[in-house]
């Protein structure tokens, strides 16, 4: 719309026709009475004219033989209005939504993370808001610079990070520190020592001087390899010992579990809601609580939305489940069972680069507890690096 128009789209006006002969002497009758007219066109023997709907009704005065007008059109704020009186709920509305999107474009929507590999999103998000970043967040508070330089020193793996504002989403951009492999110091000179008792099976040495030799039995800490000694031509010589060194090593552990055992028969679940708007939470739990130290607690968050739109409004769920457990004693095959799970599961996180060889286990039950004493023997690696301190590392 034209600007000049405005004026008289905000007071209201109506376009009409005038036909007759008369036509002259209604635009002399208006000019004497002071009646605003414009956008005059003529078409043949038709008059078209606007003006002002206070001046319309002067025109009614005018009394002109021949003369028809009639209305063709009529605009302004006064007959929208007029027209959706009826739906007042509805115009009332669209303006709250806009306003509402107005008010809203102030604060931070959503936070993405892009380029992050080891640092998690929660974690950076934490971070986040320890320095004042977060969901809901008002912009214009915000010091980027400020906040970037305060993740750097919050965050030690943070290589860099970028803050980037688009309306109200952040989109967040990180760059992790690289970390070099922590690998072996084959630089060092140093020494082959036993891990554990055994007896040497076998010896592969790469570099260094044997001391042990096959079929010889070894204690814990026992020099196997040494990487300081003299060559035939009698030259000190300082290296990095390295090599396999295979024993036949006996191990005994005990397993032990009481035949008194609590078991689980059902759970209590308590739920609590909550609505977290722009970094304030309004509690619908109206005072209840829980002992923490008794229940399990759960955290749930649902985004809210409305038209496939994003709000950072939160309808937060919180669960607080505790077991209900009966006191009960195991029979004794019960109880193997168990001690034969711990078993399984100690060859497979201890043992599990050994070869076993023999395995003999021996029970014991007395009514309240149940023993297990298991005796291996097993092929594996025993050699263990020493470094060989010298003044110069």
């Amino acid at each position: 719309m034209p600007i000049h128009k405005l004026p008289r789209y905000l007071k209201g006006y109506v376009t009409f026709e005038v036909k007759g002969i008369g036509r002259e002497e209604f635009l002399n009758f208006c000019s004497k009475n002071d009646i605003n007219l414009f956008d005059l066109r003529l078409f043949d023997d038709t008059l078209i004219v606007s003006c002002f709907v206070s001046d319309y009704r002067k025109t009614k005065a005018a009394k002109v033989a021949g003369l028809r007008k009639r209305i063709v059109k009529r605009k302004g704020i006064r007959f929208f209005t007029n027209r959706y009186k009826k739906r007042l709920g509805l115009i009332v509305g669209f303006a709250l939504m806009i306003f509402m999107l107005i008010f809203l474009s102030g604060y931070i929507w959503d936070i993405d993370i892009t380029g992050n590999e080891r640092l998690s999103d929660n974690l950076i998000l934490e971070t986040l808001e320890e320095c004042g970043f977060s969901e809901g967040g008002r912009k214009s508070s915000l010091d980027i610079s400020k906040i970037e330089n305060e993740m750097m020193i919050k965050l030690s793996d943070l290589g860099r990070i970028s803050i980037n504002l688009d309306g109200s989403f952040a989109h967040i951009i990180v760059k992790e520190r690289a970390t070099p492999p922590v690998s072996e110091d084959t630089s060092r000179p140093s020494n082959l020592v036993a891990s554990m008792d055994g007896i040497v099976v076998k010896m592969e040495i790469v570099k260094g001087k044997p001391i042990a030799i096959e079929g010889s039995g070894v204690v814990k800490g026992q020099l196997l390899v040494t990487g300081f000694y003299n060559d035939k031509k009698d030259n000190i010589i300082l290296e990095h010992s390295s090599g396999k060194i295979t024993a036949l090593a006996e191990v005994s552990k005990t397993f032990e579990i009481s035949m008194s055992v609590e078991e689980k028969v059902g759970s209590e679940e308590k739920i609590f809601y909550s609505v977290e708007a722009f970094g304030n939470k309004l509690d619908f739990s109206f005072g209840k609580d829980v002992d923490e130290t008794d229940w399990n607690k759960s955290v749930s968050r649902e985004r809210m939305s409305l038209f496939g739109l994003d709000f950072p409004i939160y309808l937060i769920k919180e669960s607080y489940t505790k077991e209900i457990t009966l006191e009960k004693t195991l029979s004794e095959d019960e109880a193997k069972e168990r001690i034969k799970d711990e078993i399984e599961h100690f060859e497979k996180s201890e043992l599990y680069e050994a070869q076993i060889q023999k395995k003999h286990i021996t029970w014991k039950s007395d009514g309240e507890r149940c023993r297990a004493q298991v005796d291996y023997t097993f092929l594996t690696d025993i050699a263990e690096q020493q470094y060989i301190e010298t003044e110069q590392k």
